[in-house]
């Protein structure tokens, strides 16, 4: 049979294939009007099946009739819908492939590339398994990944924001210097000298005892609930190295890990941080009433700020891209806590009510 002289203008010729059972049973009659694709390949060719027959016999014609109904792409439609590579035409010499190439409107010689089309099968059937596993047929994806590399497992029990708070009690938590060598003294002044002897150069945080911080720092709050990720507490004095002495603003660091501290970067293993600062001059202005309370005055901060409450006071919530930082005032100190991103950030004024002395809660 002569196929690759067929009349060109009513769509029927016969795309190139490999000399097997073919993808489409039979040679398409399509009507006369039918319009030619531009690539000169029959619409069927492009998106026929391959049926295998065991024992019953099967009305082929009506079959591939019925595939062609179902998955007719038209010209490039697989590529577009299902994220696959669109059949490709290329030009060829008169011996440049096994099989013989069919003319075109043209008259050039067109070979329709077999790789895509075993390609975009083999995908197809691909996509149809994946889809059959379930909802979430991709959950596990990097599992295998994680386990390869000894990678920790960060269990989460967060709930989240729409859920509500879910704090636990921070006595369940390991503070991480609780078993230093405690220094000598019980005065403010000589825990502060006392502890000062730990300093690394150039490093003004200093690692410090829960108890030593409370009696450095009398009236010294810490929150009694805690997010339930949170299995250590660092805590640290902040020291002015040139001076001897703490830092005229930050005075003492808490840090919140997930994991024991220093582990992990801090971008990882850390949930969040408390930040302590002296500001005798902000607890003075809200004292007598004169205190600017609006966002106004964390301008220079850039960030999204909006005013809430803790324990009946103003308190002021910053959000950008790093997480959400949340600033109130006790009767002796400004606090900041810091809720890195994707720590829920409707714990920040639950844990900035629950605080209490931190004796009380550390001991």
């Amino acid at each position: 049979m002569n196929l690759n002289y067929r009349l060109r203008q009513v769509g029927q010729r016969v795309s190139q294939r490999p000399r097997v059972v073919s993808e489409s049973c039979r040679v398409d009659h399509d009507a006369s009007d039918v319009r030619v694709p531009r690539d000169g390949a029959d619409s069927l060719d492009e998106g026929s099946f391959l049926v295998a027959l065991k024992e019953d016999h099967v009305e082929v014609e009506s079959l591939a009739e019925w595939l062609q109904f179902r998955f007719e792409l038209g010209q490039g439609g697989s590529a577009i819908d299902l994220g696959l590579p669109a059949a490709e035409l290329v030009e060829v010499g008169a011996v440049d492939d096994e099989y013989p190439g069919h003319l075109a409107d043209d008259g050039k010689i067109v070979v329709l590339k077999r790789s895509n089309a075993l390609r975009r099968s083999l995908l197809l059937v691909l996509v149809a398994g994946v889809l059959a596993c379930g909802d979430a047929p991709f959950g596990d994806v990097g599992g295998g990944a994680s386990d390869w590399i000894g990678e920790p497992t960060l269990v989460s029990t967060a709930t989240t924001e729409a859920d509500g708070p879910a704090l636990v009690p921070v006595r369940r938590v390991d503070w991480f210097n609780g078993d230093l060598p405690p220094v000598a003294g019980t005065t403010s002044a000589e825990i502060i000298s006392g502890v000062y002897a730990r300093a690394q150069p150039s490093d003004p945080f200093v690692q410090a005892t829960p108890a030593e911080i409370a009696l450095a720092l009398p009236g010294i709050e810490f929150p009694s609930q805690v997010p339930p990720e949170v299995r250590y507490v660092t805590s640290q004095l902040v020291y002015d190295l040139a001076q001897i002495s703490l830092s005229s603003e930050q005075v003492a660091a808490f840090g919140l890990w997930s994991v024991e501290p220093y582990t992990r970067s801090r971008s990882v293993g850390q949930q969040a941080v408390l930040t302590v600062i002296n500001d005798p001059e902000g607890l003075a202005a809200l004292a007598s009433g004169t205190a600017d309370t609006s966002c106004a005055r964390f301008i220079d901060r850039q960030a999204a700020c909006s005013v809430t409450s803790v324990e009946g006071s103003p308190a002021w919530e910053l959000t950008d891209r790093l997480g959400v930082s949340l600033i109130w005032y006790s009767a002796t100190y400004r606090y900041e806590l810091f809720l890195r991103s994707g720590v829920n950030s409707g714990w920040a004024v639950p844990m900035a009510d629950s605080a209490r002395p931190l004796d009380s809660v550390s001991s």
